[in-house]
């Protein structure tokens, strides 16, 4: 049975699709895999013919999703766990200038 819309509803349906877009927008490689799906169910280029090719197809989309999910995953982790990390120790600052004494001569100190 469907749910009966109110107006409200599609505002919030118009917003969570633009939520998504933005979202989406923020890892194109999963954007690329999930439009690469979406071409696969509307299949526009009639390339897939039969069951066991679209199955085919899906497993190889969703093996690609999980390894970009993962990989955007473990950059974010990554970048998260950097900025802890300098907050915790703030004496590890990349930021600040190293104090030399200079660059050695090497024409006279060879002689």
């Amino acid at each position: 049975m469907r749910k009966q819309s109110s107006p409200n509803s599609s505002q919030s349906l118009s917003q969570g699709t633009l939520n998504l877009a933005h979202r989406l927008e923020r890892h194109p490689e999963f954007q690329k895999r999930v439009e690469e799906l979406l071409a696969i169910i509307e299949n526009e280029d009639d390339t897939i013919s039969n069951i066991h090719h679209a199955e085919e197809c899906v497993i190889e989309q969703v093996q690609a999703i999980g390894q970009a999910t993962l990989q955007d995953w473990a950059e974010q982790y990554h970048s998260q766990q950097n900025i802890v990390y300098r907050q915790q120790n703030p004496e590890l600052n990349r930021s600040r200038q190293k104090s030399s004494i200079g660059t050695v001569d090497l024409e006279n100190s060879q002689s």
